[in-house]
């Protein structure tokens, strides 16, 4: 996730989303806790301070563990559909990408 790890662990910059002005999952759920980041959200993050404010925001909710949460769910959901293929080489990359995108082995 953009609000946690480096460049090197991301393969882009930390926080890149929020300077392009994308409202991700962390942002989006953490808006239920603090609904003021919908106007941060609104602005796209270009008004005085709104990315320090919105990343504190997301550090102080629960957004973050949210959106781990969620994007763990999503990809036992993919591995489960790709095991239902016929077992194949691109069956096990299917596999694979759902495990790494989430940095997690099977």
């Amino acid at each position: 996730l953009d609000f946690e790890g480096n460049q090197s662990s991301l393969g882009k910059p930390a926080l890149s989303d929020l300077k392009e002005g994308l409202a991700t999952a962390p942002l989006l759920l953490a808006s239920e806790e603090h609904p003021e980041l919908l106007e941060i959200m609104n602005r796209k993050f270009c008004g005085h301070g709104d990315r320090e404010k919105a990343y504190q925001l997301v550090i102080n909710s629960d957004g973050l563990n949210r959106a781990k949460n969620l994007a763990f769910a999503q990809a036992e959901l993919a591995i489960e559909a790709a095991l239902k293929l016929p077992q194949s080489q691109e069956r096990e990359a299917l596999v694979s990408l759902a495990a790494i995108v989430v940095d997690r082995k099977h």
